[in-house]
Formats: structure tokens, sequence, C-alpha cells
């Protein structure tokens, strides 16, 4: 594991094109209230912030899918990247080098007026 991982930005739209390509997998790490009172992305996997190293560690039984393949781009979103980029480069720790995070977040996305869902 790198101890220097860094993950990379990604705008909304090149983002929401990885993910409908089949290219990457999206993660929200967005509270339960921000959901319930901002929507969700279709598709997206919600991941609670404190459980990663469950979540994706490689021994962990509670891992996601995606960790089978290390090697799948993973894209990280919260309300803004200042609280995914933290998280993103966690994951990139975790062993992960296709890492990246959304610029301006939930936020950003939705002002693109990519597909969201609403509660």
């Amino acid at each position: 594991m790198a101890l220097d991982a860094r993950a990379t930005l990604l705008s909304p739209a090149e983002a929401a094109a990885l993910v409908d390509r089949g290219e990457a997998y999206l993660i929200d790490i967005r509270g339960d209230a921000s959901r319930d009172e901002h929507g969700s992305v279709p598709d997206a996997t919600v991941v609670d912030r404190t459980k990663l190293d469950r979540t994706f560690g490689h021994e962990s039984a509670e891992r996601l899918p995606v960790t089978s393949d290390p090697e799948m781009r993973v894209i990280v979103f919260c309300t803004s990247e200042r609280g995914s980029g933290p998280i993103a480069e966690r994951i990139a720790r975790l062993g992960y080098p296709n890492v990246s995070h959304i610029d301006g977040g939930f936020t950003a996305w939705k002002s693109a007026a990519l597909p969201t869902d609403r509660r």
C-alpha cells in the first residue's frame, strides 16, 4: 500500500461518463440526512465513511464486490470535494490505485443536471 496515495479530481461530467461506460464504480459517502434532503445518484453505492476498512479492506468479509478488482476506478463523492477528498485518499491508501472524487461533489453533480433521485 502506498502511503502517499493521491486521488484524482474529476468533473461531474467526466465521472458520469466513466460510470455510464462501466469503467468506474460510484460511491456516495454522504450521510442519510443529506441524501434525504438533497436526493441521491442512481446506481451509486452508499458507504459509511466510518467503515472504510471494512468496506474496502482486502481481507474483510464485509467488503464491496468492487474490491475483487483493485484496478477498477472508484469515484467517491460527498456534498463537496472537501468531504470526499480525504475519503478518496484513504481508499487509495487501502490499496486501490484508481480512486477519484468529484470536483464540487454532489452539489456540482446536481448543478450539471446529471441524474438524481429524490427520496
